[in-house]
């Protein structure tokens, strides 16, 4: 819950910064994956957060802050997995493709197109190109 109300007070200070634009939508996108007695207890504490997922808002976010820091490969990651869930396939291909058309500098950067990789590779069998 700390981190739910620390991400409340980001997105009051700065609701346009990149990297509170992608917790916003990766919040979704993890609210996709509880129960609901989690999401029942998300409520219990914070009443103004809603406990079931806007697909379109977490979308919307996550295009956002990739438009603002397309460096950043979490960002594809997360919105491929998004659209995955929202079973907008094609759109995740060519999310996955943009991601890994980004320079690779770090470690982290090196798992996360590895996952993206991976990811192509299961899209691809659903959705042939």
């Amino acid at each position: 819950m700390t981190f739910l109300r620390a991400l409340a007070v980001c997105i009051r200070l700065s609701p346009k910064d990149p990297m509170v634009l992608f917790m916003e939508g990766r919040f979704q996108l993890a609210l996709s994956s509880l129960t609901e007695e989690e999401k029942a207890a998300i409520k219990a504490h914070l009443p103004h957060l809603p406990p079931t997922v806007n697909w379109a808002e977490a979308e919307a976010k996550l295009r956002e802050s990739i438009a603002a820091n397309a460096a950043f490969l979490d960002g594809y990651l997360t919105l491929a997995y998004l659209l995955i869930k929202a079973k907008k396939y094609v759109d995740a291909k060519e999310v996955i493709l943009k991601g890994l058309q980004q320079m690779v500098t770090t470690k982290s950067d090196e798992q996360m197109a590895a996952e993206m990789k991976t990811l192509q590779v299961r899209i691809n069998s659903l959705v042939p190109q």
